[in-house]
C-alpha cells in the first residue's frame, strides 16, 4: 500500500472545532491512489470515466484506515439540491455484504447511524459537512455553483430541522477545499444572474476578469440559517490553486477528491 500520509489533505483530528466532537471527517487529496492519468492517482469518483476497480481500490484504502468495518454511501452527483436521508432510502435495500452503496441521483446525504461513511465527490465544488452533535446526525452536501445558487445548505438543513427537530444553532458546519474567487471566472451573464438573484457583493472584479465569490454566499446562507459563526470552519484552500487537490478548472477532465465522514461507534 502507498503511503497513506499524502492521501490525506484535511481531516478533523486537526481541526480545532470538530477533533473533540462525535464525528470523523477526511478529506482527501489526489496522490497515494491507483488511478492512472488523466485521474491519477486517488480518485474517489466512479461517474467521471475511470476504472470502477480503481475507484474501488481508493475507497478501500481510505475506509480501511479510518472507517473500518463500516460501509460507504455515495451518491450519483446532479448538479442539484436535492438532499436523500440515508435511513429512507436504504429502507428497502439489500445491504448485507455491500461494502458501498449508491444512494441515488442526489447531492447530499444525510446519516445517524454509525454504521456507515458518507462520501461526496469535488474537483473545485464546496463539500460541506453539518454535523448536529445533540442529535447525532449529519449531511454531507456537494455544492457546484448550482447548489449554491439553489441553496443546498437550506435545503439540507430545513430537511433536518422538519425530520429531526435541528434548529440551524445546534449545528457545526465545515467547508472544505474549493475553487476560490480568486480563480472563479464567471461570464457576463452568470454574473448578471447571480447580481440580480442574490446580490452584487458576491461579484468581483480582477484584472479585468469577472469573478465569484462562491463561499461567501455560503457564509451568508450559514448565518441566514441561524448557524452561529464560531461553529463554521471554512478550510482556506483554493483547489483550482492547490496542485494537491484536483481542479476541473485547472485541468479540465481529471479526478475528484472526497469528503469522508462518520459518527463515532
Amino acid at each position: 500500500m502507498k503511503d497513506l500520509k499524502e492521501s490525506i489533505f484535511y481531516q478533523s483530528a486537526e481541526s480545532a472545532l470538530f477533533c473533540d466532537k462525535e464525528i470523523d471527517f477526511v478529506l482527501t487529496s489526489r496522490f497515494g491512489g491507483e488511478s492512472l492519468p488523466p485521474y491519477h492517482s486517488l480518485n474517489v469518483s466512479y461517474h467521471i470515466g475511470d476504472e470502477a476497480t480503481y475507484v474501488s481500490a481508493n475507497h478501500h484504502k481510505i475506509m480501511q484506515k479510518f472507517f473500518p468495518h463500516k460501509q460507504l454511501l455515495y451518491l450519483n452527483q446532479i448538479h442539484s439540491h436535492i438532499v436523500l436521508d440515508s435511513a429512507k432510502a436504504l429502507q428497502n435495500a439489500n445491504t448485507q455484504n455491500q461494502q458501498s452503496i449508491l444512494l441515488g441521483n442526489a447531492d447530499g446525504i444525510i446519516c445517524n447511524d454509525v454504521k456507515y461513511v458518507g462520501l461526496v465527490v469535488v474537483a473545485d465544488c464546496n463539500p460541506i459537512l453539518l454535523y448536529a452533535p445533540k442529535s447525532r446526525i449529519f449531511a454531507l452536501l456537494h455544492a457546484g455553483r448550482k447548489g449554491v445558487c439553489e441553496r443546498i445548505v437550506t435545503h439540507a438543513v430545513t430537511k433536518i430541522h422538519n425530520d429531526y427537530g435541528v434548529e440551524g444553532r445546534d449545528i457545526f458546519v465545515f467547508i472544505g477545499a474549493s475553487i476560490r474567487s480568486c480563480c472563479y471566472e464567471v461570464g457576463k451573464d452568470m454574473a448578471c444572474d447571480i447580481t440580480r438573484l442574490h446580490g452584487a457583493q458576491y461579484i468581483h472584479s480582477k484584472n479585468n476578469h469577472t469573478m465569484l465569490d462562491m463561499l461567501a454566499m455560503l457564509q451568508d446562507e450559514c448565518l441566514d440559517l441561524g448557524i452561529v459563526p464560531n461553529h463554521i470552519e471554512i478550510l482556506e484552500s483554493c483547489s483550482c490553486c492547490e496542485e494537491a487537490l484536483f481542479s476541473y478548472r485547472r485541468e479540465g477532465q481529471t479526478g475528484r477528491f472526497g469528503l469522508f465522514a462518520s459518527l463515532k461507534s
